[in-house]
């Protein structure tokens, strides 16, 4: 972020005497920017009495991080072993139990936080005076995003059909 400060030419405070203008730029680079004054399209110019307080405050703050991915739903268990048919001789049996379901998939960390940036101030010589009423500048990164919810557990598997009767 670039931020330049001067007098405002032509205007003045009854209470303070001193207004500023202050360009502002905010321009995402992957690395730092070479260039000294606010330069991109983008940039905001504004006023800034210092009446009120006296005071200067700049602040960069980085963006909040993505919320992470839920977790994938477990899967269905196994259907059971079917049971034997009856005979003659025997009687027939039960099918057996169905599998356990899947565990359920873990949600993933939300991602980090935006990193607060660099604050490039720019003041020209004669107006270096205007320091005495700037606080230091707040640099601040993102809170880092929430972490996905976990997902839901499989459901047991159907148990096996039983086993024939025998007619005769």
């Amino acid at each position: 972020m670039h931020v330049s400060l001067q007098r405002a030419h032509g205007s003045h405070s009854e209470a303070s005497g001193v207004v500023l203008s202050v360009a502002v730029d905010k321009h995402d680079l992957d690395s730092p920017c070479s260039v000294i004054l606010p330069h991109s399209e983008i940039q905001e110019t504004y006023r800034h009495d210092l009446a009120p307080d006296a005071s200067i405050t700049i602040t960069s703050c980085g963006g909040a991080g993505g919320r992470g991915g839920w977790g994938g739903n477990g899967q269905g268990g196994g259907h059971g072993t079917d049971g034997l048919n009856a005979t003659d001789k025997v009687s027939g049996t039960n099918g057996g139990p169905g599998g356990d379901g899947g565990n359920a998939g873990d949600g993933t960390s939300g991602a980090n936080g935006g990193s607060g940036g660099i604050i490039k101030l720019v003041v020209k010589e004669e107006d270096l005076d205007l320091l005495v009423a700037m606080e230091h500048p707040h640099v601040q990164g993102g809170q880092g995003g929430k972490a996905g919810a976990n997902g839901n557990p499989g459901h047991g598997g159907n148990g096996g059909r039983g086993g024939s009767a025998y007619t005769a």
